[in-house]
């Protein structure tokens, strides 16, 4: 008892707080049951080894571990249980999670109870410790324990996916059990469980076994099941201590597997050995394009040949049969046509599998074999997935290869990068002559640089080398002869197999040339250039300005080629000469142009300049000058052939000035020649030139049919009055012409003024211009009506066809001359003052108008005072109609009063003229009638009134207008005189026809002060005797006052100051002389003196 005790305590003492010891079942069931029932969280640990406990105390802590979540361990070791305990443990198991580890050694449970406790593990995931030593349980069984307590120890629970993997679940595609690399979980029975599993499933496609499959035996197990395996893509072994027996499992799995294509072997301790027997396996195997072996101890050369080798595997099937052919230089092998095909011939390129394309893997792989090839001639890789870096390689490897002269990557992802390489690698080929790289996604750019350096590589080696000689811009190229490059070029032909390289040649020498130098003669003779050859020359022309002759005699030129060195010399103004004689096939015509447009570069710039932009009918060139500051003009006769061969067929050019140049007679005939047929020009300047008489009936023959020319200037040339004359017989056929100048050609005065107002003419209105001519011709036309002409369509409005200034100029000249004409109509126009003028000079020159209406112009106060001045002059005029013009009021009345005056005797425009001037010698108006003719009217007397009431300095005391037409009107107006000018003293009015109200209006106009002490108004109609005696009353009361008022001012100024004044019988005496003295003058007969 005392030694029990002792151990007890001890026991006790030495245990930690979580694990306590019992001695009987009812310690059991009293303290730790109860604690488990709980789920105390301080009870994680239980050991009970070796405390007797029986099968039914199992029981019992069985059935509280089914409830409990916080127990981990349970220690029953030596306490003799039975299978019965394992079975209740192992129905525990089946729902208890949280217990790991159970020990059950050294107790009495047999197969019974391993076979409960196998079963149990099965469903059981968490329980990854199980202690059985020292039991009756037999090998298999305990290797089975071991089993699902090797699955229970993975994440992934190894026993969960083996029975999905052999079920070929669909969602399972993917099998990861790799782990920590340090620790070693798998075992040989474990991978072999797997193996098995594997070896029934077409669905697993990757599988992942890092770092938990350690060891040579495992990889064998792995390997043997991958072998005929049909679906496992990918697998990873990395981590996992594979050495060379396991790399030996791996290749033989390799050799017979076609569907694997990435293994992964980083890691692990495979060898030389191991690395040898893969790279045998990947030479047999055509599927693995991807082999990692990283970290296994291997030399750089093997790896990289197991690379080589696995990247081949991933090229479709004909690369992989033609790279041995190809390294050893298989004769029969001269191309190589890889063009991308579908693994399903049925469906398009984009379509998913790509397989069966060639990639920049693939490109690589071809560049690498073919560095050494001299066989190969042509490689097609059209329509693939080439890329840049695919190109970059077959660049490098035609640096190095000069026996390919075709490669085709036409319908590749090659782009300008790809392309600048293969460019940048032609500089050191000379035999690739054909590269193409349609829908390449290269620029038109980059791919007619590629072109032309295929181009470059089909010429000979001296054409090359003459090139690379016009690149450096040598200056001892001088002249270029091909005689000798032709023979080179055929000699040639046999290299390449290619046709005639003339024009080729050609090409690329005009290409070098174009920013040449010093090369100044070409000599092409004796080839066979082709119009192709020409269009390359004369793109050549066109940009290069060193080149000064051309010899292309003897060659196989047409018309074409011709028309494009015409094309270019419109350009080029350096060219000197060009030789195209000899077999080319040229008609005359067209050898005439070519050597037409080659003379024309001896002239200077800016005709050549301007003759091209005519030849290509510019449209912005408009206005044309070879207007010189001096007469060294660069149009000369010869020059003037070629700008009418350009003004051709120029239809924009509307204004040509060709003034100050050296034109003579024949340049003057061609121009006029094509400037006749021409539509468009219609200002023609060609003064200060060398034009003779022959250039001017030249000029006049060519413009009769011309319609559009309505301005010419032959001004300073040598016409003479011949050629004027010439001029103005064309003008008068010509009725488009409205401008023409011929001063300074030594032509009369009488002649240039034709001239011009027969340019003022052809400006006129049709119906104007007739009437205008007939009466320049003195033919009978008495009256000319220009008031209504005929309407113009300005867009949608109708307006008259108005005469201006110029018109007026035109009619004065064809009207001044003509005796018929009488009346003139020019209402309705746009006449100005100016032209107002014009028409008073007409009515100086022109007596016989008496008729002139100017209604609804735009005359001014100007043009009406010219008018105005001109009917002092020009008694016939009658009427003159300026109604609704731009006049004053007082300058209307001045109008009015003009023509009144103008309807007058001469005598009284005479005395009206003296009365307007201030002429104060002038004491009486005296106009009686001597011989019955009566002279004054009513309109006479507003005449005089008018005339003495714009100048109030006269003299006037005595009026004597007896035996004359006076009416009560008139006597309104002498009534205005008698008011204004209160010295008339004497006013005779006899034998009138006044009336009583006449005469009232006299009196009653006489003022306070009036100096009128005499009135005679007998001979008239008045019956008013009062009327007469109150005038005579009124007159003796004015000369009373007016003696009166003289008797005055002698008394005050005695008599030095008495003005002695002409005998008043005197002055009227001379006065009547003088009136006689006009009235014959008027009359052209003798009139007795009274």
């Amino acid at each position: 008892i005392l030694c029990f005790a002792a151990f007890f305590l001890a026991s006790l003492i030495a245990a930690p707080t979580t694990k306590m010891m019992l001695q009987d079942h009812q310690f059991l069931s009293s303290i730790y049951i109860p604690r488990l029932l709980e789920n105390d969280a301080e009870l994680k640990e239980l050991d009970i080894s070796n405390k007797y406990v029986t099968d039914l105390s199992v029981d019992h802590l069985a059935d509280a571990l089914k409830q409990n979540r916080r127990l981990r361990s349970l220690n029953l070791a030596s306490n003799k249980l039975t299978d019965a305990a394992a079975v209740y443990l192992a129905d525990m198991l089946l729902v208890n999670t949280s217990l790991t580890k159970l020990d059950l050694a050294h107790n009495n449970i047999a197969d019974e109870g391993g076979r409960a406790l196998s079963k149990a593990l099965q469903s059981n995931s968490s329980l990854t410790q199980l202690v059985v030593e020292g039991n009756s349980i037999n090998v298999s069984l305990l290797e089975k324990l071991q089993y699902w307590l090797d699955f229970n120890a993975h994440p992934y629970p190894l026993k969960l996916l083996v029975p999905s993997v052999e079920a070929n679940e669909l969602g399972l595609t993917t099998v990861d059990l790799s782990g920590d690399s340090g620790v070693r979980i798998y075992t040989d029975l474990s991978a072999q469980l797997l193996a098995d599993a594997l070896l029934v499933n077409s669905t697993v496609q990757r599988l992942i076994l890092d770092s938990n499959f350690k060891g040579d035996v495992k990889a064998v197990a792995i390997s043997k099941a991958l072998t005929g395996h049909r679906s496992v893509v990918t697998l990873s072994y990395a981590c996992n201590h594979v050495g060379p027996d396991g790399a030996e499992a791996f290749a033989e799995m390799l050799k017979k597997n076609d569907v694997l294509t990435e293994l992964n072997l980083n890691d692990n301790e495979i060898g030389e050995s191991g690395a040898r027997k893969l790279l045998a396996a990947l030479h047999v195997n055509n599927r693995c394009c991807k082999v990692f072996l990283a970290h296994n101890d291997l030399t750089a050369a093997v790896v990289q040949k197991i690379d080589a080798a696995a990247a081949l595997n991933g090229q479709p099937s004909p690369m992989k049969r033609i790279l041995p052919r190809i390294v050893c230089n298989d004769r029969t092998l001269n191309s190589l046509l890889l063009r991308g095909e579908p693994s399903d011939p049925s469906s398009p390129k984009a379509i998913t599998d790509i397989k069966a394309y060639y990639t920049n893997l693939s490109a690589m792989i071809l560049a690498d074999a073919l560095r050494t090839n001299t066989v190969v001639r042509t490689l097609d890789l059209s329509n693939n997935y080439v890329g840049a870096d695919g190109a970059r390689g077959l660049a490098e490897m035609l640096k190095s290869n000069q026996w390919i002269t075709k490669l085709d990557l036409s319908g590749n992802p090659v782009t300008d990068e790809g392309a600048r390489a293969l460019l940048d690698s032609l500089a050191n080929n000379d035999s690739v002559v054909e590269l193409l790289l349609v829908d390449a996604g290269v620029s038109s750019r980059m791919v007619t640089a590629v072109e032309r350096a295929c181009i470059l590589n089909k010429q000979p080696t001296k054409v090359k080398h003459l090139l690379a000689e016009l690149h450096r811009d040598s200056p001892e190229v001088t002249e270029i002869t091909l005689t000798e490059l032709a023979d080179n070029v055929v000699s040639d032909l046999d290299k390449y197999k290619l046709p005639r390289l003339v024009d080729t040649a050609i090409g690329l020498l005009a290409q070098a040339l174009q920013g040449n130098t010093t090369v100044t003669k070409l000599n092409f003779s004796f080839q066979q250039i082709t119009d192709v050859g020409a269009r390359h020359l004369a793109e050549l022309l066109r940009v290069n300005r060193a080149l000064r002759s051309i010899n292309l005699a003897h060659n196989l030129i047409t018309n074409e080629g011709v028309k494009a060195l015409l094309s270019a010399l419109r350009l080029n103004d350096t060219i000197k000469a060009i030789d195209i004689g000899g077999a080319n096939d040229i008609t005359p015509e067209w050898f005439a142009e070519l050597a037409h447009a080659v003379e024309l570069n001896n002239h200077p710039l800016s005709l050549k300049h301007y003759l091209s932009r005519i030849l290509s009918n510019d449209p912005s060139l408009r206005n044309v000058s070879f207007r010189m500051a001096s007469t060294e003009g660069p149009l000369t006769d010869s020059a003037c052939v070629h700008l009418a061969a350009a003004l051709a067929h120029n239809t924009h050019i509307t204004e040509l000035d060709v003034s100050r140049n050296q034109i003579g007679n024949k340049g003057a005939e061609v121009l006029g020649e094509q400037i006749r047929k021409n539509k468009a020009i219609t200002s023609l300047d060609m003064s200060y030139n060398e034009i003779g008489i022959d250039g001017a009936e030249a000029l006049a023959f060519t413009f009769k049919g011309n319609t559009t020319v309505r301005s010419l200037d032959l001004s300073n040339n040598r016409l003479l009055d011949e050629g004027g004359r010439a001029i103005e017989q064309m003008m008068y056929e010509n009725p488009s012409i409205t401008t023409v100048k011929v001063d300074g050609n030594h032509i009369s005065a009488t002649i240039q003024r034709a001239i011009a107002n027969a340019a003022l003419l052809n400006g006129q209105p049709q119906e104007c211009k007739r009437l205008l001519l007939d009466a320049l011709a003195n033919k009978i036309v008495p009256q000319i009506d220009f008031s209504n002409l005929e309407t113009i369509a300005v867009g949608s409005i109708t307006a008259p066809r108005l005469l201006d200034d110029n018109s007026v100029d035109c009619i004065v000249y064809c009207l001044v001359n003509n005796p018929f004409i009488e009346r003139l109509d020019l209402s309705n126009n746009a006449i100005t003052s100016t032209g107002c003028k014009a028409l008073a000079e007409l009515l100086h020159k022109n007596n016989g108008i008496r008729v002139v209406r100017l209604a609804n112009n735009k005359v001014s106060d100007d043009g009406v005072s010219a008018l105005i001045d001109v009917l002092r002059l020009n008694h016939q005029l009658t009427e003159l109609n300026l109604e609704n013009n731009t006049l004053t009021p007082f300058m209307t009345e001045r109008l009015r009063m003009a023509l009144v005056l103008n309807s007058q005797p001469r005598l009284v425009k005479t005395v009206a003229m003296r009365l307007r001037s201030g002429d104060r010698s002038l004491r009486g108006l005296y106009f009686q009638s001597f011989d019955g003719e009566r002279y004054c009217n009513d309109a006479s007397c507003e005449v005089l009134a008018y005339y003495m009431r714009e100048n109030k300095q006269h003299c006037i005391d005595h009026i004597d207008l007896s035996n004359n037409m006076i009416t009560d009107q008139g006597a309104n107006f002498l009534a205005h005189i008698l008011q204004e000018h209160t010295n008339v003293k004497s006013l005779k009015v006899e034998g009138n026809l006044l009336t009583s109200r006449g005469i009232r209006t006299l009196y009653d106009a006489l003022p306070g002060d009036s100096c009128l002490t005499s009135l005679s108004f007998a001979g008239n109609d008045c019956t008013d005797p009062i009327l007469e005696e109150q005038f005579e009353q009124k007159l003796r009361e004015n000369a009373k006052r007016l003696r009166t008022t003289s008797q005055s001012a002698f008394k005050r100024k005695g008599p030095k100051d008495v003005v002695v004044l002409e005998n008043t019988t005197d002055y009227m005496r001379r006065m009547d002389d003088l009136i006689l003295a006009e009235a014959l003058a008027d009359r052209g007969r003798t009139i007795r003196s009274r």
